[in-house]
């Protein structure tokens, strides 16, 4: 945001310089993650390196007061999104002095959810409009494939104009492209254009009102590809272990982003920029397969047709052709989804549903009419009849890569750098030992981005 306003308002010369370290506002010396800085830098390494002390000079001094706060409320901090989940809260934007001025171009002293983040990154990546974010796209009747309801795109407002967000696209983008002093650089995908920016945000103690003791909320937002953005995804990881040292936040983050990012854009046919068009062909094959319509084949004819595609189909019940099934006639699948048919009226057995997606397990459930309880998280790794009838499906994650144990420099917090603000608990709250998180998903305003 603070980027965002000054590219907007002429102040963001990226090559002019400034002595990094720290910087006094009012009564209050702030630093920059790693106390002592490095050295006179430019501005545009100070974006690199998350250089609090950059921001201040470029949101405080430069923007000002009364402009900075346009441009945070113009993005929607401060005010809920409206997207239709319950129990959404607004966050805290509390400007009440210089400092606390000073402190929020960085995030620090300033409460917001990770769906106003998105929004916010979201507007940048839409050629500068900020748009009303949903949960679900359409609402479709799964037996004639009808839309029952659908929520089109719609603009809140214009934020930046369209050269403005894309001047940050390309700054954001060379957070991830530089290798040397990025701090988003382990979100690197080799051909593809990638924007993105670190975040690390101090837990809040709900009995003292201090930032807790060595605890972070760590974030990476990114999206891609930079010259068309399809995809953005936001990564909030509360309170990860990383013995007492912050600059291990962007061994966690940017990571977890690069994997589902890569995973994505191939599921979505996104060529990189290294494949020849036949490749590109290749994959979007591979990836977006359409649903063949086998409802009243013989069981046979239904598998041979399912072949010649390189999928797999799933008998239910018994009888001599399919009678109805799922997903509908030409849906977009990916090669490795199993069609299920139905051979006869009525209820169908449940079939084994070791080694799926949670999502592949309900929509069988749902086709077959069995109610489903659910356990865990992941793959489904066991299933049982469930008390009351219906299954219970237990959940587990698949064994988690391990991350880089390569340092680097990251968004980081100096707790000292301002204060919290107060009964701000309802958005930083750390979850419970029961695994339960607050009521939205938390960005405390760490003091470095």
């Amino acid at each position: 945001m603070t980027l965002a306003g000054t590219v907007k308002e002429g102040l963001f010369r990226p090559n002019d310089t400034y002595q990094s370290g720290s910087i006094a506002v009012y009564d209050r010396l702030l630093h920059d993650h790693n106390d002592v800085g490095w050295g006179r830098i430019s501005f545009l390494d100070g974006l690199k390196r998350s250089s609090n002390v950059a921001f201040v000079k470029l949101g405080y001094e430069m923007l000002g007061q009364d402009k900075l706060k346009q441009y945070i409320m113009n993005f929607g901090f401060g005010a809920k999104t409206g997207i239709d989940l319950p129990g959404e809260v607004p966050g805290l934007v509390p400007l009440r002095n210089p400092v606390e001025y000073a402190t929020s171009t960085y995030g620090q002293g300033l409460t917001a959810t990770a769906i106003q983040e998105a929004a916010a990154y979201g507007a940048v990546a839409n050629g500068g409009k900020l748009m009303w974010p949903h949960v679900i796209k359409d609402i479709v009747d799964a037996k004639t494939g009808q839309v029952v309801q659908s929520f089109e795109p719609k603009v809140v407002r214009q934020v930046v104009d369209p050269g403005t967000a894309k001047q940050v696209s390309e700054y954001l983008e060379q957070v991830v492209s530089d290798q040397d002093i990025g701090t988003g650089k382990k979100a690197y995908i080799d051909g593809y254009r990638i924007a993105g920016k670190t975040g690390t945000a101090n837990f809040v103690d709900p009995k003292t009102g201090g930032y807790a003791d060595k605890r972070w909320n760590i974030s990476f937002v990114g999206y891609a590809p930079v010259d068309d953005p399809q995809l953005l995804v936001t990564i909030i990881v509360e309170d990860p272990d990383l013995g007492g040292d912050y600059h291990r936040g962007s061994e966690v983050g940017p990571p977890l982003f690069r994997d589902i990012m890569a995973q994505s854009l191939k599921y979505l046919g996104i060529p990189s920029s290294k494949q020849s068009p036949k490749q590109t062909a290749a994959t979007l094959k591979e990836v977006t397969l359409s649903v063949p319509d086998l409802v009243g084949m013989t069981p046979d004819a239904a598998k041979t047709a399912a072949g010649k595609y390189g999928l797999k189909i799933e008998a239910l019940g018994k009888g001599d052709k399919v009678l109805r099934q799922f997903p509908l006639p030409g849906t977009q699948i990916s090669g490795s989804y199993r069609i299920a048919v139905a051979l006869q009226d009525g209820a169908l057995p449940l079939p084994d549903l070791t080694g799926r997606s949670l999502r592949e397990a309900m929509e069988m459930c749902a086709f077959v009419g069995t109610a489903c309880q659910v356990s865990g998280e992941g793959y489904v790794v066991g299933q049982s009849a469930a008390d009351g009838g219906g299954v219970a499906l237990q959940l587990r994650a698949p064994d988690a890569s391990p991350s880089s144990s390569e340092a680097s420099e990251g968004a980081a917090a100096d707790a000292q750098a301002g204060t919290p603000p107060a009964a701000q608990n309802a958005v930083q709250t750390s979850p419970s030992k029961s695994g339960a998180k607050t009521n939205a998903a938390k960005k405390t305003g760490g003091p470095s981005r």
